[in-house]
């Protein structure tokens, strides 16, 4: 690794790999911060979601993106679940 330190043996574990170490990430995610500034996250992988979010004090805006050219994805399917989920959050703490 450097300095005479061994690289820790989770870095070379498989499944450190498989869910996204080294740059592989399915979900890709990217907070804007605190304030209303656009942006875009890209997918790492051709088969994952990039996702930019922002969260204001009365909405959090969100992008999401994915290739056109994967089957497996569909950007639209998972802004639509992010939606409904945030629906879904909202109306449990508000009716609790």
């Amino acid at each position: 690794m450097g300095a005479g330190i061994p690289l820790p043996s989770i870095f070379s574990d498989p499944v450190y790999t498989k869910s996204g170490g080294g740059g592989n990430f399915v979900l890709s995610t990217s907070l804007g911060g605190y304030t209303p500034c656009p942006g875009a996250a890209a997918p790492m992988v051709h088969h994952g979601h990039g996702i930019f979010y922002n969260i204001l004090p009365d909405r959090i805006t969100y992008s999401v993106s994915a290739w056109k050219s994967c089957k497996e994805t569909s950007a639209e399917e998972m802004s639509a679940s992010i939606q409904q989920s945030l629906r879904d959050m909202r109306k449990l703490l508000m009716t609790s």
